[in-house]
Order: structure tokens, then sequence, then C-alpha cells
């Protein structure tokens, strides 16, 4: 970003003038951050990364299977005696996860890198970084926004997403209903004995003004204290066993009534979902806050190569094959609501 600063003299008679023809371009080094979304799905996925040469993979896809023993169907039938029970039966369930390559790259001239004030080579480097974090980040984010997701809880007394309007918001309830849900079905909260929740701002602004929203500084204080807890990154409070945090790249779309929009948040116990990467192509641990940390390989300017010969560009690049997956169902709910606007 630059700007331009008009330079101003003082004439003999005191005047202060525009002097236009001799004004000097200044250009403000600092470039200004760049408003990013936080990333918090990184941190709950189960991570899984594949070694190389592990087999079952073709040119373009790898294909990882992972397989539960399901539980064994209980009885009170009695024993007769003398008489053997006929047994139990094993059965399996298998989750298949598609391995698939993603990558950018930016291209960057001689030219541009001798004559720019700014680091082109590196502020080129963090927004590849960024884009990729954020763009791994979407792919968590439509996993557990499919159909895998079976349970769904609607804002209010809406049963479909086409019914829910902007009165339809976040509420207590709502969150008890996911929490049941989990609970019904045996689903064990992490290891602090809660479980995790995601929420768009306009969802958190609703839950908010709910009576028992708990704030971090009502349970924490900044220090532990009123309770101990140690904050998770980007927690902004509580409720009725989980703690919340807020992201904007949650899916927000239209499908409500009269095209009103629709949020989707998500509350989860642990190994809900997961994200799988190769060890050769594997992504780096992503910043929740900045979105940075993937692998990024930098080519210098003024390198020939056979493409290159005179050595007239550089360029930032980064690849990955990643996956991500609903692993089980039963550990993940959906809640669909609309929000106050």
């Amino acid at each position: 970003m630059a700007t331009l600063i008009n330079t101003l003299v003082r004439t003999a008679g005191g005047d202060v003038n525009q002097v236009t023809n001799e004004a000097q371009i200044y250009y403000v080094l600092d470039l200004i951050k760049r408003l990013l979304p936080y990333l918090p799905l990184w941190e709950d996925a189960q991570k899984v990364r594949i070694p190389d040469r592990a087999g079952g993979f073709t040119a373009s896809t790898g294909v990882i299977q992972f397989r539960k023993f399901n539980s064994l169907a209980v009885s009170t039938t009695a024993l007769s005696e003398g008489v053997p029970p006929d047994g139990l039966n094993l059965s399996t369930s298998t989750v298949t996860v598609n391995l698939a390559q993603y990558g950018d790259w930016i291209k960057i001239s001689d030219v541009l890198a001798s004559a720019s004030i700014d680091d082109i080579m590196g502020e080129a480097r963090d927004l590849l970084a960024e884009n990729a974090g954020r763009k791994l980040h979407n792919i968590i984010m439509n996993a557990i926004t499919s159909a895998d997701t079976t349970q769904i809880v609607y804002g209010r007394a809406a049963t479909a997403a086409n019914q829910l309007t902007a009165s339809d918001v976040m509420s207590s309830a709502a969150i008890k209903k996911a929490v049941r849900w989990l609970r019904s079905n045996n689903v064990q909260p992490y290891p602090d004995g809660y479980y995790r929740g995601i929420l768009h701002p306009y969802q958190a602004y609703d839950l908010m003004s709910d009576s028992l929203w708990q704030d971090v500084a009502r349970y924490n204080g900044g220090n532990g204290a009123g309770g101990g807890i140690d904050l998770i990154a980007g927690e902004i409070g509580k409720m009725h066993g989980v703690r919340f945090r807020e992201s904007t790249e949650v899916l927000v779309d239209t499908a409500g009534a009269s095209s009103a929009n629709t949020y989707s948040s998500f509350v989860y116990g642990p190994q809900a979902f997961g994200v799988f990467d190769l060890k050769s192509q594997a992504v780096a641990n992503i910043d929740n806050e900045t979105g940075m940390g993937m692998n990024i390989h930098v080519h210098p300017i003024n390198d020939p190569t056979k493409d290159d010969p005179l050595g007239q560009f550089g360029f930032v690049s980064w690849k990955a094959s990643f996956a991500a997956k609903v692993i089980d169902p039963l550990r993940i709910v959906r809640i669909r609501t609309g929000a106050t606007q």
C-alpha cells in the first residue's frame, strides 16, 4: 500500500503553497496487516500422516481405509444348564478417505523484484502460506458440512433449512440438543471434560445474549481464576459442557425462508473428524491465528534453469497430498440457525 504525501513549502510572503511538480512520493513500508480468519479446526482434527511407499496409491490419489469393530449386541437371556450359547459374531465398519493433491504458485520477475520497494518475494511467500492454510481449512469445513454429519439441530422450531428466518437464532436449547445427542451416543468429551464448538460471529452474538452463556472472563479471569481452566486458543466462552471458538470460515448460505441467511456451527467430541496427508507432501502445522505454516518452496531469482536460462524469474510454491473426513458421524452435530441481522 502506498500513500502520496505532497511536499509543502512556504513562500517568501509566508503563504503555504503546494508544489505539484516537485511533489515527493513516499511509501509506507510497513504494509497494513491483512485481516485473516481464525482457523480452529486444525487443532481439533485427528491428524494422520501416511508413510511413503505404503501402497494403495494411484498416480493422482491415495485411498486410506479405517476399520472399526462394531460393539457387540447385549443379550439378557439366561444360559440353559449344560447348553452353550450360540456365541457372538464380530463385525466391522469402514471409512474410506481419498487423498488428493493441492497446490499453487506465484511467479515473480527479476524486474518486479528489483523495482519494488517492498520485499516482493517475502510478501508472496506469506500470502501463499495464508492462502494455503485457508484453502485446506475450507476443505475440512466442507467435509464436516457434508452429508456425513447426519445429525442436524435447527434454530428454534424449524425442522429444515428452508424454514429458518432471522428470528431462528442460536440458543441455549440448540446447544443442549447437540450435547444430548453426543451423550446419548456415549461420545466422550475432550480430556478437559468439555466438548468443542465452532460458531460464526453472528451466532456467537445471539448466544452471548442468553443468560446461561459464560464468557471467558467470567470463569477464567485471564489467569485460571474462577475455575482454574486453561483457555484454549481462540476460546470465547462456554455453555452446557461445550467450550466455544468462533470463525468466519463456517458455512453461510441463503437457503433459509425467503433466501434468508443460514449459519452452520458444530459441536463435537474427539476423533469426530480427521485430516490426512502424505509424508513426502505433508502439511505443516497450520497456525490457527495467522493461517500460516504450510511448507513453502522458494526458488530464487537469477538462478538459471533449462526453463529460464537467463534467470529472469523466481517463484514461491506449495503442494500437499491432503484429505479431510468425518470419521464418526455420531461424534459431531451440526447446528443450523438464522441470526440477528
